[in-house]
């Protein structure tokens, strides 16, 4: 995860959402009542698509935390109400079909895009967790990606 100064956080060994913080998951809402940037927290093991995709969210009004793995984003997720996940598909450890069904396990109506240069092996796994909207193949057209961003935190 980027910290507010930059810098990335590793997530802690073993780290495990509490129980108690579960009610967290929900779309953040209270960014766009207070007038304040709304934030997305964006997941992917490739350094140079999570500067890009940091880079255009933030011109474009976002606050943006980013993660490096899908353990990173667990972690975040447990400690931050966002409004909008955008994750890798294929990531080592914790990947990205399973790093959304235990958000939609929590149960969850945080809209999450899905992002992948691999999609043709992605339809052997469950993904019934991701609704298909949401996919995005890379390398992706920056503009498609803003409007998919722009619909899911109408």
């Amino acid at each position: 995860m980027t910290s507010p100064s930059g810098c990335h956080v590793r997530p802690e060994p073993g780290f495990r959402c509490p129980p108690g913080e579960l009610g967290r998951f929900k779309p953040a809402n209270k960014h766009q009542a207070a007038g304040t940037a709304r934030l997305i927290l964006v997941v992917d093991d490739d350094e140079l698509t999570l500067e890009m995709c940091q880079i255009a969210l933030r011109d474009c009004g976002y606050e943006v935390d980013t993660a490096v793995d899908g353990r990173a984003a667990w972690e975040a997720l447990c400690t931050r109400a966002y409004d909008l996940v955008i994750t890798d598909h294929r990531m080592p450890g914790l990947d990205g079909i399973s790093l959304i069904g235990r958000i939609r396990s929590v149960p969850s109506q945080l809209p999450v895009i899905l992002m992948s240069g691999a999609f043709a092996k992605v339809t052997g796994e469950p993904i019934e967790v991701v609704d298909p909207r949401f996919f995005l193949s890379k390398p992706m057209a920056l503009a498609e990606f803003l409007k998919m961003v722009r619909q899911l935190l109408r």
